[in-house]
């Protein structure tokens, strides 16, 4: 006989030694006593366990999974766990997940051991005994957890039906037996069948096997608790056989009806009478009428003849005639345009198939008119606009085009496609090979045309098939009065650099962040006197070699000028003898709307007018200096003769000769002193000068 094993989990020594005890006294042997202190240990166990004491709390397991992870192990088994005062909350969701009984810690005595261990086995038992009625219940049966979809429990039906072991089938989730299309469907039942009560079918769905294979299940699901859970016990009845059954009968029909009804045609059938025999969802949609509405009822009286009269007439004609007909017509009542054929039967019925083409008969009225203002828009521009497919056949074109081929053949009657393969195609052909490869590019055709030649900008585009470039669509724009401005811009500009180039002073300009826009030889070689480097376009024009007072000045006039204040600076480079004097002029550069965006420079070297102003100045001075003598220094010896001359005159009054000597003097004097002021009149202005 084999003995029962009582299993005591718990990680504290005395208090397993404890239970131990009591255990022992009760009448348990200590042999068939197991102690493990974790559930590592647990898992390694090999014995059956009769009845298992744990602790919640333990090592290797939070406390609120401890349970569920040892009734994995022992579901057969009863469990009494142990719980301390403060886990009153814990311990009862325990007791709801299927728990036989708890002990709390501390008033445990061997009375109320005894007595728990008796009543956890019958509880179990009673339970087990219900458990016997589910596993071995013939129809398959299975429970999941509503919140996870975990699998808790699976009847021996099921096991077989579905080809797990129990312990395979427990680690599963409902989304396991189902294909992966089904999962939506399962999630919308379990939403579905929340809160309600008793058994609900579940209607015929699709079930997974472990080895792969799909089989259909009609279930009936029941919304329950089991071991504290909100869980959904379902019936799965295999009904594969059944539905295959099912499918294999109906197979024929069907795939008449999913021609008929994949089809993009509405289509249907009618008798010699006119009634309809079958119709198709397309047809019902389109006119508006349910199938039981439609069939078995007379096409002549569901849509009158006064609405319908030239269909009517179109189908008695092919019914008579035995022809089949095609044609478009307007039905009125349904503002719909339909596009119809319809094919006499062997029964002397009719077979229709038509299409509502009112979407299409709007938008080809207004491809019509959109193309016809496209048409006006590409004919009025001078530019040349085409497309052709591979075969060099022309799609479109505009008016430009054809002009443009009538003066490359040099005719204006019969242009046909050896027109345009041996001028525009000849020409480009590289070119629109390239295009036909799937290549969308530019390039720039040049063209002599005797007394000047012709530029033009060309664009090619491909035009993709479904799976290949089915043609070339072309766009060319005379560019050569644009070539000719640019022509004569180079050249212009050439003309002002060599200017520029030419000049002696430097010419530089700047932009709005003080780098260098342009510069002539003449300021570069200055800088590389400077810094040993050629200045670049682009960087700054502050010299890092300048001291950090010229820097400031030299900002401080560009900043000047960028104000929009025209700016002079004059400086000495050098000094003594080998000292140069420069004066630089900064002029504002404005954009067209008049806001300045940079600065013009020129510098250039005026030692040579300094020097001859100084000279200048020096002969000037000399000049005062000759004025102040004559002004001062002859005047008074004038004055001395002029004087001698009254003496002369006072005491020789009565002589003849003396007085004529005397006047003479006089007169010479007085001329003197007269031209002494005119020198000195002269030298004044001059000075002034």
């Amino acid at each position: 006989m084999v003995s029962k094993k009582l299993l005591i989990i718990e990680d504290d020594p005395d208090t397993a030694a404890l239970l131990a005890g009591m255990v022992c006294r009760i009448g348990w042997e200590a042999a068939d006593i197991i102690q493990c202190s974790t559930l590592a240990e647990v898992f390694r166990l090999e014995q059956a366990i009769s009845l298992v004491i744990t602790d919640l709390t333990l090592p290797d397991s939070p406390a609120d999974e401890t349970f569920g992870k040892v009734q994995f192990c022992f579901p057969f088994s009863p469990i009494i766990v142990l719980t301390g005062n403060s886990e009153k909350a814990l311990t009862m969701r325990t007791m709801q997940q299927g728990a036989q009984d708890y002990l709390i810690k501390g008033d445990i005595d061997q009375q109320v051991l005894q007595k728990s261990l008796l009543y956890a086995v019958e509880r179990k038992q009673r339970l087990n005994d219900y458990r016997r009625l589910f596993d071995d219940n013939p129809v398959p049966m299975y429970i999941f957890d509503q919140e996870n979809y975990r699998m808790l429990a699976a009847n021996h039906a099921a096991l077989r039906q579905y080809g797990y072991t129990t312990q395979e089938f427990l680690k599963l989730t409902a989304f396991d037996i189902r294909p992966s299309a089904e999962f939506q469907i399962l999630q919308r039942s379990v939403k579905d069948q929340h809160g309600k009560q008793g058994y609900l079918d579940g209607g015929r769905t699709r079930h997974l096997k472990k080895d792969g294979t799909v089989f259909y299940v009609h279930i009936h699901v029941d919304n329950t608790r089991y071991e504290g859970r909100d869980v959904l016990m379902v019936v799965a009845y295999d009904i594969d056989s059944q539905v295959r059954t099912e499918e294999a009968l109906a197979g024929k029909v069907r795939e008449v009806e999913d021609i008929l009804e994949s089809i993009t045609d509405a289509f249907f059938t009618l008798n010699r009478d006119g009634v309809f025999t079958y119709v198709n969802s397309e047809a019902v949609r389109i006119l508006r009428l349910s199938k039981e509405e439609l069939l078995h009822n007379s096409i002549w009286e569901l849509f009158p003849a006064e609405d319908a009269n030239y269909f009517f007439k179109k189908y008695n004609e092919a019914m008579r005639s035995g022809i089949s007909t095609s044609f478009e017509a307007y039905y009125q009542p349904l503002e719909a345009w339909f596009s119809v054929n319809a094919y006499p039967t062997q029964e002397e019925g009719l077979a229709v198939y038509f299409l509502d083409v009112t979407e299409k008969r709007q938008e080809q009225q207004a491809l019509y008119a959109t193309e016809q203002n496209l048409r006006a828009i590409i004919n009025n521009t001078s530019d040349i606009i085409w497309s052709m497919d591979r075969d060099l056949n022309i799609i479109s074109a505009n008016e430009a085009f054809w002009d443009y081929l009538k003066h490359m053949v040099g005719t204006t009657q019969g242009l046909t496609k050896e027109h345009f393969k041996q001028t525009i195609y000849e020409a480009w052909e590289a070119h629109l090979m390239k295009a036909l490869e799937g290549k969308a590019f530019k390039f720039i055709w040049e063209e002599d045309r005797g007394t000047e030649t012709y530029y033009a900008e060309v664009s090619l585009n491909p035009i993709f098939g479904k799976d290949r470039v089915s043609g070339v669509s072309c766009f060319s724009r005379d560019i050569t009065e644009e070539r000719k401005l640019q022509q004569r811009i180079a050249r212009d500009e050439r003309n002002l650099r060599a200017l520029i180039d030419n000049s002696q002073d430097m010419i530089w300009s700047v932009d709005s962040n003080l780098c260098l826009v342009t510069a002539n030889e003449v300021y570069k070689s200055a800088i590389f006197s400077i810094t040993s480097h050629y200045p670049e376009e682009g960087g700054s024009i502050l010299i890092p070699e300048y001291s950090d007072e010229l820097t400031r000045q030299w900002k401080q006039h560009y900043e000047t000028a960028l104000a929009g204040t025209p700016y002079t600076h004059q400086e000495t480079v050098g000094s003594g003898e080998n000292a140069r004097y420069m004066q630089t002029y900064l002029y504002p550069i404005t954009d067209g709307e008049g806001h300045v965006v940079g600065v013009s420079c020129n510098s250039r070297d005026v030692t040579v007018l300094k020097k001859h102003i100084d000279q200048i100045e020096q002969q000037n001075e000399v000049l005062r200096e000759i004025a102040w003598i004559q002004s001062h220094k002859i005047r008074n010896h004038v004055a001395t003769i002029l004087g001698l001359a009254e003496i002369l005159e006072t005491d020789a009054s009565d002589q003849t000769d003396n007085q004529i000597i005397i006047e003479g003097v006089k007169s010479a004097a007085g001329s003197l002193d007269q031209i002494i002021r005119e020198v000195n009149e002269l030298t004044k202005k001059f000075g002034k000068g």
